[in-house]
């Protein structure tokens, strides 16, 4: 299993999607942020966050779910931490993004899935004083 601290993922996620079947989940302290930042996220330029995913490549959208299905066979998904969603999906790669402000459980709960599916993770995070985020870094 391969872990990373990062400021910026630079689209490994999608990248990992397209090359290796699989589940790849952004996990958010709350679901209605990932909603928000990823999702519904649009940059200072008016450019959307979900069109970083060449239309070409997805088969299916699902809103409700904050689900992409790729033509590879790859789901990328948003996860809020703040849910039992948590337990139960069988992830290849995760990107917990304010990672500081997360139940820590979430990631005790992730970690053996990922190490039995020789995935990976990253955390993008402040430390933000004493907190899940500190702790890791």
């Amino acid at each position: 299993m391969r872990v990373a601290l990062a400021c910026d993922h630079g689209g490994l996620p999608l990248k990992r999607a397209v090359k290796e079947v699989g589940n790849y989940y952004y996990y958010f302290p709350k679901l209605n942020q990932g909603r928000k930042i990823l999702w519904e996220g649009i940059d200072k330029y008016g450019f959307k966050t979900l069109n970083h995913v060449p239309k070409n490549l997805i088969v299916r959208k699902s809103d409700t779910e904050m689900r992409l299905e790729l033509l590879t066979g790859s789901n990328i998904r948003v996860i809020g931490t703040d849910h039992s969603e948590v337990v139960g999906p069988n992830p290849r790669g995760c990107v917990f993004s304010e990672y500081s402000l997360q139940n820590p459980s979430a990631w005790d709960m992730v970690r053996p899935i990922l190490a039995e599916n020789d995935g990976w993770s990253i955390f993008n995070m402040t430390p933000r004083c004493m907190n899940p985020g500190f702790d890791l870094w």
